[in-house]
């Protein structure tokens, strides 16, 4: 049995945020697809909790296309254990993308009495492709494919951590945030000019170990010691407001990604013609031509235009050009 949990709604920092609560719960994941997680059930309560707070979609089956069905059309919040995905209901293969199936096409299944998955499961496939064609491929693998095997290890993102320890027990404002200042500026150093979309400050005891900690999901990714600072010291206040006793202060980086790129000229800036004329116009104005059209719809090539010097610059009255 696994879980298949559903969160392609989230932003991608506040997904990376569900992927590190399932690890904290289990070390068997999968995330074939954005929004999409297969984990082991080594702490069921735990993600259980985990599906409640965030109002998440999730089921339990043995496989993972059919834990990936009744996850689909679950109710958020819940982690209902299934034997099979027979039951489902045709409509949810819309949500799936990879099939590139239509609610005209799932119309069209039930006027043939095909309404849940154990009726399509008993389809071969060249009865899939007189309906779908070339899309009926994707759908029998998907429906009688084999599982993709046991969850691999799930390896963790890198992220910044910083640490300082005081030598006793501190609950002073001043020297917590003189502390948090200086494991920010190391933070930015370590870097390396990615962006950072989630911060977290943890208090530390004396054992190293994290007793409460607060976090935070930022809207523009940051690498400015400025700018991290102000969450920083933001986080700080709220772990003082709780009064616990302070052996260590503890800063965690998360969701490090590098800066969008910029769209960069790759050749200089060329005059235009008219501004090349008024760059020549002082020191070549008796020597350059120009042609001066005299009537555009004559025939006569000497009524049609004439060659005319450039000219100087005439000044108006108020010193400018006309």
């Amino acid at each position: 049995m696994l879980v298949c949990l559903l969160a392609s709604e989230l932003s991608d920092p506040a997904l990376d945020a569900v992927i590190e609560s399932v690890h904290s719960c289990t070390p068997l994941i999968s995330v074939p697809m954005r929004g999409r997680i297969f984990c082991g059930l080594d702490d069921l309560a735990g993600l259980h909790a985990l599906v409640q707070r965030k109002g998440l979609r999730a089921a339990m089956a043995p496989t993972r296309n059919d834990a990936l069905l009744q996850a689909i059309g679950s109710n958020p919040g819940r982690i209902d254990a299934h034997e099979h995905a027979d039951e489902v209901r045709v409509e949810v293969l819309t949500h799936l993308d990879e099939l590139g199936l239509m609610p005209e096409d799932t119309d069209r299944l039930r006027l043939f009495g095909l309404d849940t998955i154990a009726s399509l499961r008993r389809l071969e496939e060249r009865h899939l492709r007189l309906q779908f064609g070339h899309r009926a491929v994707a759908l029998y693998r998907f429906l009688h494919g084999a599982d993709a095997g046991p969850l691999p290890m799930y390896v963790p993102p890198p992220e910044v951590l910083c640490t300082e320890r005081f030598e006793e027990d501190e609950r002073e404002p001043g020297p917590i945030l003189a502390a948090a200042q200086r494991v920010a500026a190391e933070a930015v150093t370590l870097l390396e000019g990615r962006q950072t979309w989630r911060i977290e400050v943890g208090i530390i005891n004396a054992a190293d170990k994290v007793i409460c900690a607060q976090s935070r999901i930022l809207r523009q990714g940051t690498a400015q010691l400025r700018t991290l600072l102000t969450h920083v010291h933001a986080l700080c206040r709220r772990l003082l407001a709780a009064r616990h006793r302070w052996r260590g202060l503890r800063l965690r980086l998360a969701s490090l990604h590098n800066p969008e790129g910029e769209q960069m000229a790759l050749f200089a800036a060329r005059n235009s013609r008219a501004e090349m004329l008024e760059l020549l116009r002082p020191r070549y104005a008796s020597v350059i031509k120009r042609i001066e059209i005299i009537d555009p719809w004559s025939i006569l090539p000497e009524r049609y235009s004439r060659i005319v010097a450039l000219g100087p610059v005439v000044p108006t009255a108020d010193g400018e050009r006309p």
